[in-house]
Formats: C-alpha cells, structure tokens, sequence
C-alpha cells in the first residue's frame, strides 16, 4: 500500500516537473528573437528592460540539457527518499544524505560538462548570450507555471464541485429508495429473521409431550449424604457435609448462590455437578471483564443485520420456559471479574418481585410484531426452576461484590481442601424433579421440630440488636426470610439448628464488619464474642468465632 501510495505521489511530481520544463521551452520560443521579435514576451522584456536574445542552436542545447538534468536530479533524489523509508530511514540519515549529496553534485557537474561542450567553440558572447536564454526562459517559464496551475486548479475545482452535486443528487435518490426499501424489510420481517434461536426452541418443544419425570424417593439427608459421595466417586471432589448442607439450604432460601474462596477449592466443580447429580446439564458461562450491562449476557437487536444478537444465555432462559418441571441450573464462573451490580442487574432486582413476575425486558417489539411463543411483549420469563450460581475468587483481578449481591444472595465461603474417604458402593446421579425438591423444601419448612422457636428468635435478636446499636449494621426483612427458610432446611438435610444459625450470623451479618478495621470497634468484637458465646456456649458457633478472631487479629 506504501509503495503504491508513493508511485502516484512521484508520477504527480514527474507530471508537474515536466509541465514546468514544458513552460520553460515555451518561454525560450517566445523570448527567441530569431522566432518572434514583435511578441508579447518580447514586449514585456522590453518593458522590463530584459535582455532579448537571438538564441542559436547552441543556447537551445544549453536550455534542454540543463532542464533534462534538473528533472533527472529531482527525480533520482525521490528515488532515494523512497530507499530511505523502506530501511525505516529518512533522508536527513547520514548515508542517503551523502547519496543524494553525491547524487546531486554528480549531476551538476555533467549538467556543466555538456553545457560546456554545447558552447564549444567557447567565446564569450556564445556563454553570454546562452546565460541570459537560460535565466529568462526559467524566469518566464515559472511564472508561466504558475499561471497554468492556477487555471487548471480553478478547472479541477469546478468540474469537482459539478460532479459532487451530480453524485450528492444521484445518492439522495437513492438513500430515499433504500429507506422505501427498508422500510418494506421491516415490515416484512418475521420472528424467524429476527429470533433464528428462539424460534428453534419454539420449533422443538412446541409440538412435544412433557415426560413424567420420575421422582425419586429421597429426603434432603440422603440427598446431601448421595451427593457428597457422588462428588468424590465421579470427581474425586471432597466436601464437608456441612458445605453442601449450606449448599442446598441455599437453594430453598434464595435463586442466587455465591460460592466464594480460594481458587481450586472445587466451587465451579460443585456448581457443575449438582446438575449432572440430579439428572440435567447446567448451563455454564464464564464472565468477561468486558461486561458491562445486561446486553452481555441477554444480547441485543442488531439494527444492520436487523437480527438480535441471542446469546446462549437468552436461549437457555428461554428453553425452560418449556421445561417447568426440570432443574435449571446456570453458573456464572468468576462472577466478579466485573461488577456484577452491572450486567447481573435487572436480575437482582427481579429476583425480589414474587415469581410471577420475574421476566426480563430485551428489547422494545414494533407494534403488529408476531413475536416467538413465550416472548411476551420482548420480555423473557424467569422460571421459579431456575437458580443463578456464581463462583468468586478473591484476588487483585477481582471485584468486591457489593452488600446488594451479599443482601439478596446466598454465600457460602471455600477456603480449603478436605481430606479423602473412600467410597464404598457405587452412587448414581438421581432424576428429580422441580416440584419434588420444592415439596421437600415445603416439608422441611412446615416441620415444626426444624422450626425457629420463640426462644431461638430471642436470643438471635439479642445479638443482631448489639450488631446494630454497636456497628450501626440493619438489615431488612429480606434477610429475616431467608433465616426463617433457610434453617429448617439446612437441619432436613443433617444439620443442627445451631449450626444453621451460626453460618447466617457470620454470612449474612458479619460479613459487613470485615472491612472495618478501625482500632475503636476492637472493643465492641470482643464484648460481641463473649454475648455469643455466653447465649450459645462456647463450643458453638465456630465459624462465627473465627470471623470474629480474624477481625481482632487485623485491628
């Protein structure tokens, strides 16, 4: 491209080179004397008092030579320039300065060598007379240059500008006729053009049966306990029951889990495999630091290709709006690479409407649109089947995830690896359904052995007031709900209700103090400690004192 770009700049120059020489040899026939003595060239030389010459053939010889080797020079000199930018040189380098130096005064000499030998045999008048002829034709030659310049300037100008309103004309007909055109392409358009994947999933699940989906017959204890086995047969991943009794208590208190920790400590692996475990694939997406609204992962309506962009995300929403009584698990890895209260927003605040209004907006539809099947009014629907879980890592690379994500979600903490056991028989994945994990959620919530008692209410409040009062730490009723699913779930599944207790206190409580460092709180950690210990003895709530004694340790 710069070599073409360079050829046209020197045939330009070798264009305007050659209409000056042009003009020179004009000027020399017009400042002849021998050719005209009456012309207007004369005339003006006169006027001037310029010496008019009777040029012979050796002054022409003079004359052309001299104007042959100034082309030649200029021309050898852009040649070299060209040399120069090809090495990445220019021409004030050293060495192709010296070339064209060299260049330029070889030249010259030849250019005096012939105009020499052009004047033999020398005398005075013969250098004298050619002089003047070379000087006045280079003069007038100039001028004359000039003159035609400006005039074929003015010409260019001109045509450029008739030609400009022609093509300006020409194209605003046609950009007229293309938004005819494109106006009749909208219209035309069908939800085939514009949602090719929705209208696939239409095309599959439109005309198809829903299979019975056979339960099986589990509790949440077994449930957890074949999961944990699972996991270390299939992955050689072990967990803590503890962790997955959080893990699925979880579930049945909110529709966003945060697994949160240290890298490798198995929270995408868990996150993938809780679907594999109950007979589906989970959906799994892994954030880009590029995400900054929701058109990353809902897409977006392409006006060029007047297509909306669906991504895997939009279509697996969509799909199990077909699918009520299966499993919908989508995993959002590295969920705070970016800020998540950015592209994960319309889902934070959806997510606290009741369920029957938990659908998300893509995109304005024109009226008289024929939209796909479960596409209302451009808004996707939400199943209540489905859950969000992200993973977090907790490096410089990362962002803090925000008291709005903590408020809203579940999270649990990874912070190490547990020891192998064997697994003694052979575990496979189950085929449950969504109501039949709801109906154990709805089991457990109705126990009233797993129920929080009055006294349990107490002694929590007791504790959450002190946070209050002494941190200046509220929570709203959201929070209270989860507890109030999230505990007797959490003991259905094998735990203690002291156990439960623990995990809210520090994940959903605490976890706003830890990055409060101030030395003055000190005191208030430490009178928090001894008031939980105190209520709930000193062996209990071991996470909760761990928290506590990290805080103190930084302060």
């Amino acid at each position: 491209m710069k070599f073409t770009t360079f050829k046209l700049k020197l045939h330009s120059i070798f264009i305007y080179l050659v209409l000056f020489a042009i003009c020179v040899f004009i000027s020399g026939y017009f400042l002849d004397y021998s050719f005209t003595n009456s012309g207007l060239f004369v005339r003006i030389c006169n006027a001037f008092k310029i010496p008019v010459v009777n040029a012979d053939y050796r002054a022409w010889f003079v004359l052309l030579f001299t104007t042959f080797l100034l082309l030649v020079n200029i021309f050898t000199i852009l040649v070299i320039k060209r040399f120069a930018e090809k090495k990445g040189k220019t021409l004030s380098d050293n060495r192709y300065f010296a070339i064209s130096l060299v260049a330029s005064i070889g030249l010259f000499l030849l250019m005096i060598q012939i105009d020499i030998l052009s004047l033999l045999p020398f005398r005075v008048d013969y250098f004298k007379n050619a002089m003047i002829f070379l000087g006045s034709s280079y003069l007038f030659g100039f001028f004359l240059f000039i003159a035609i310049s400006i005039i074929l300037s003015l010409i260019y100008l001109f045509l450029k500008k008739v030609i400009q309103d022609s093509l300006n004309h020409k194209t605003s007909i046609i950009d007229k006729e293309l938004d005819l055109n494109e106006g009749e392409d909208n219209s035309m358009q069908t939800k085939e053009e514009v949602f090719p994947g929705l209208c696939y999933i239409d095309s599959i699940y439109e005309n198809k049966q829903t299979e019975d989906i056979v339960d099986s017959n589990i509790n949440l204890k077994d449930f957890v306990s074949r999961f944990r086995l699972y996991l270390a047969q299939e992955e050689k991943l072990y967990f803590d029951e503890t962790i997955l009794r959080e893990f699925v208590a979880g579930m049945a208190s909110s529709h966003l889990i945060i697994l949160e920790g240290l890298s490798g400590t198995g929270k995408s692996s868990l996150a993938r495999h809780i679907s594999t475990f109950i007979g589906e694939q989970s959906y799994f997406e892994s954030v880009q630091a590029s995400w900054h609204d929701n058109t990353s992962i809902l897409g977006y309506y392409n006006d060029f290709s007047k297509k909306y962009k669906e991504t895997e995300f939009l279509k697996r929403l969509y799909e199990f709006t077909y699918r009520p009584n299966d499993i919908n698990i989508m995993v959002l890895d590295e969920v705070n690479i970016s800020r998540i209260e950015y592209y994960f927003a319309d889902f934070l605040s959806i997510l606290e409407y009741p369920s029957d209004l938990w659908k998300v907006k893509i995109m304005e539809l024109p009226f008289g649109f024929v939209a796909p099947n479960h596409l209302e009014h451009g808004f996707v629907k939400i199943g209540v089947n489905t859950w969000f879980i992200g993973t977090a890592n907790k490096d410089d690379s990362t962002y803090t995830i925000t008291d709005k994500v903590y408020d809203r979600a579940i999270s649990i903490s990874f912070n190490s690896m547990n020891i192998p056991f064997e697994v003694n028989e052979e575990i496979k994945p189950l085929h449950i359904s969504y109501q039949y994990l709801e109906k154990l959620f709805d089991d457990a919530k109705s126990n009233e052995n797993y129920k929080l008692t009055n006294k349990d209410i107490e002694d929590f409040q007791k504790i959450t007031g002190y946070i209050y009062d002494t941190f200046d730490i509220a929570f709203g009723n959201r929070v209270w709900n989860q507890i109030i699913t999230f505990v007797p779930v959490f003991i259905a599944c094998g735990g203690t209700k002291l156990e439960a207790l623990d995990f809210l206190l520090a994940r959903k409580y605490l976890y706003k103090i830890q990055g409060r460092y101030e030395s003055y709180i000190k005191p208030g950690i430490l009178n928090l400690k001894n008031m939980i210990n105190n209520i709930y003895g000193n062996d209990n709530f071991k996470q909760t004192n761990k928290l506590l004694d990290n805080i103190v340790r930084k302060l």
